[in-house]
């Protein structure tokens, strides 16, 4: 699959799956991120798109270990079309965020109930 094709795939995911209130989204500097569909959903969605530095990927290691994670979780899944792999991306997410992790501030929650208790805690 070509580099324009793979942009346009995570694009097309992404469309459905980012936050309104997104206000910046950390990345590496992969083709499909600095492709030019990629560069439209940036501008179209307003938010700021940061460039890790070159070739230092423990710069970004909470993102490198999510990537990972991800793969590992994708590699024996298919889909042959973009709603099958939004769909894919979002049961992920959805495992994802509702299990304990070990990089968050206060180790064993999951990402959501850490945002909850965030939120509960804020004036």
């Amino acid at each position: 699959m070509g580099c324009r094709k793979q942009a346009e795939m995570i694009v097309a995911a992404l469309q459905e799956l980012l936050p309104p209130e997104l206000q910046f989204l950390i990345t590496d500097r992969g083709t499909h991120f600095m492709a030019k569909a990629f560069q439209e959903l940036v501008r179209s969605k307003e938010f700021v798109h940061v460039l890790i530095a070159r070739h230092r990927p423990e710069s970004n290691g909470i993102a490198e270990r999510f990537v990972r994670t991800f793969k590992e979780w994708l590699k024996d899944k298919s889909w042959t079309n973009d709603e099958e792999l939004a769909a894919l991306v979002r049961q992920f997410l959805a495992e994802y965020n509702d299990r304990p992790h070990q990089g968050l501030p206060t180790p064993g929650l999951s990402p959501n109930e850490f945002a909850r208790r965030l939120c509960a805690s804020s004036p």
